[in-house]
């Protein structure tokens, strides 16, 4: 089974596809996090939405309220149902990280992945953001990486890719609180897991950045595999019944973009399942 092209680009480190609405123009957004910029698919093109220069840009999320977030390098910044930057939510991180691969869950909480950056890495984290603050909820992490909820919202999957590891987290849904992690899935083939998505069945896609593939587990193990263009799979969505993947060009030597030169494009893949809940935060 292999993905096929939907867009090409040259995205250094395309990151955070969402099927969403921004401004009332629905559509797949997702992001080059290293560039900050902002792009939705349109048709056989992605042309640039929104643009944050000298950010990154790691995550989109839907608001409750027809607004979105946008996590930036060490704030958030919230666009209001027009799709215009309506202000900024600045957080308080340990120096030597960043924000990383977020989401929203049945709570309405943020959850914000936070990883090692600048020149001096501190330990990545996983934060939950609500009406009650912000709350670390998880510490000691190598590198946080793919976050999604079962469709009951009973489970948080979570990927830390420094050991290779999907966590499947007890979560009360009405309350955000988490129960102890245990492991789901631990990869030990070529390549680092990176971000993720849920079906209907909760079945879990996650790429695998430098494996050139997309896997499917299910009850913990592998169950399909999606080969992917590209060596450097980044992250994935599932828009209806298509599995939307964003891939990289950042580091790949000159051998590399000869064999896969669509490197930094979005690929899809048609599956035999739909998208399970899209969760909305909740700002006040």
């Amino acid at each position: 089974m292999i993905a096929e092209l939907a867009a090409a680009g040259t995205a250094l480190l395309g990151e955070a596809p969402r099927a969403l609405s921004i401004g009332g123009v629905r559509g797949v957004y997702f992001t080059d996090l290293l560039t900050g910029t902002v792009y939705r698919l349109d048709g056989a093109e992605s042309p640039v939405a929104l643009e944050f220069p000298g950010e990154t840009a790691s995550a989109i999320i839907p608001l409750d309220d027809g607004r979105t977030v946008i996590a930036l390098h060490r704030s958030l910044a919230v666009l209001g149902t027009d799709g215009g930057v309506e202000g900024r939510i600045e957080l308080d991180l340990p120096a030597g990280t960043r924000l990383s691969d977020a989401t929203a869950g049945p709570s309405g909480h943020l959850w914000l992945g936070v990883v090692p950056a600048a020149d001096e890495p501190a330990p990545g984290q996983l934060l939950r953001l609500g009406d009650d603050g912000v709350h670390v909820v998880r510490e000691g992490l190598g590198f946080s990486n793919g976050l999604g909820f079962t469709a009951d919202g009973s489970r948080l999957l979570h990927i830390d890719s420094t050991p290779g590891i999907v966590w499947s987290i007890p979560h009360d849904p009405a309350t955000g609180e988490l129960g102890e992690p245990e492991e789901y899935y631990v990869h030990d083939e070529l390549g680092a897991l990176d971000g993720l998505c849920l079906d209907e069945h909760d079945r879990v896609w996650v790429a695998v950045f430098g494996g050139g593939e997309v896997l499917c587990l299910e009850a913990g193990a592998v169950a399909q595999r999606i080969l992917v263009p590209a060596l450097r799979v980044s992250s994935c969505v599932i828009d209806g019944r298509t599995l939307v993947i964003t891939t990289a060009r950042i580091d790949a030597p000159e051998e590399e973009l000869a064999e896969f030169p669509l490197s930094g494009s979005l690929f899809r893949f048609e599956l035999d399942a739909s998208n399970g809940p899209v969760w909305e935060g909740h700002l006040s």
